[in-house]
């Protein structure tokens, strides 16, 4: 007990002393249970490791192993369901006293992130780094970039590109629900997002091929409203039995096409694997709204494939995607993301504000 009190007093922890006697190191594959933080320079975590009973490592500074900011980066980004790689050595209780075994890390490596996102599927990525593992000279520079720009700040950086920000002007039609000025639903910014597409696009090229893409839209309301406007739509979205038309929207959908008009929907994560396929190859326009995680897949799609799109980012998800950069400095923050995305083509592309509250920034890329 006295043991754990002296690592956790943030008054005297700044190394941890190693022992003068010959220490053996092991190497060790685990799942993250568990993190708890005890201050900047000190974290605690509970680990799986393969086929074995669950420990707890200690992340702290030492003379030979972790660093201050190694520890930083463990207690910012370090998350349950991670699968890391570490390098530890054991401690054993003090001779004649008891207690559990303490196991302090002096390397780490992940192998994998968890990731959960409003898909609400918990999964894994492999291969993917986190930013803990980028060069410290790239990693600290955005080490405290956590605060969203405010609106002249994003309309600052717009302005920096030499880009100019569109404003939108969407008139409500007199009747019909969830269509006002003032109602600010998910209804409708799809029922906004529907009116600028068509007034950027014309039908019958939103109709060419198998039509527009609709990545990660959840279920399906963007789909139905260009349902409704006679234009071919597909869902590609990974969640199961979410993708359908409600009662009231069937009613709809039948009398105004007739029979036989379902949603379609493609149960797959959008991700670099679908850019060969047919299902790109053959869409007219990708279209995300707040696609999440898929925002950055989309954009390098519609870019290396010639795709015209329209994507309203949101989440930015610099966790897994750590080799993001705008200059030298990681993508952590809205604007970034923004210049980011604008900057893949920025010849070809245009930004537009659509008359919602929250992220309403629309960029727009138009090979043609």
């Amino acid at each position: 007990k006295l043991q754990f009190l002296y690592f956790i007093e943030p008054t005297v922890v700044d190394r941890v002393p190693m022992s003068t006697e010959t220490q053996t190191d092991f190497t060790i594959r685990c799942t993250v249970l568990d993190k708890r933080s005890r201050g900047k320079k000190l974290v605690f975590a509970t680990v799986k490791p393969d086929n074995k009973e669950q420990i707890d490592l200690i992340f702290a500074p030492s003379d030979e192993g972790m660093q201050v900011h190694d520890v930083s980066s463990i207690r910012r980004e370090l998350r349950p369901g991670d699968i890391i790689l570490v390098t530890v050595y054991k401690e054993e209780p003090t001779a004649g006293k008891e207690g559990i075994p303490l196991w302090h890390v002096k390397s780490t490596t992940t192998e994998a992130i968890a990731i959960q996102s409003n898909t609400k599927i918990a999964r894994t990525e492999d291969k993917r780094r986190l930013a803990i593992e980028t060069p410290a000279s790239k990693r600290l520079q955005s080490e405290h970039e956590t605060v969203d720009e405010n609106y002249e700040q994003i309309c600052l950086i717009i302005k920096e590109l030499n880009k100019s920000l569109t404003k939108y002007h969407y008139s409500p039609p007199e009747r019909g629900p969830g269509l006002s000025a003032h109602d600010q639903s998910w209804s409708r910014k799809c029922v906004v997002l529907k009116d600028f597409i068509l007034s950027k696009f014309p039908v019958s090229f939103l109709n060419s091929g198998s039509g527009v893409l609709d990545v990660a839209g959840g279920k399906g309301e963007l789909c139905y409203l260009l349902m409704m406007e006679g234009v071919k739509c597909t869902l590609v979205d990974p969640r199961d039995k979410i993708a359908q038309l409600n009662k009231r929207q069937r009613k709809a959908v039948k009398k105004r096409l007739g029979e036989g008009h379902e949603l379609n929907h493609v149960k797959e994560f959008f991700a670099p694997e679908l850019y060969s396929s047919e299902l790109v190859e053959n869409c007219s326009l990708l279209v995300g709204m707040h696609p999440d995680e898929a925002t950055h897949p989309l954009a390098d799609c519609a870019v290396s494939c010639s795709k015209p799109s329209v994507v309203v980012p949101c989440c930015v998800y610099s966790r897994l995607f750590p080799d993001r950069l705008v200059g030298d400095s990681l993508v952590t923050t809205y604007g970034m993301l923004l210049k980011y995305l604008i900057n893949k083509n920025i010849d070809k592309t245009s930004v537009h504000e659509l008359p919602f509250e929250g992220r309403n920034i629309a960029i727009v890329y138009n090979p043609i």
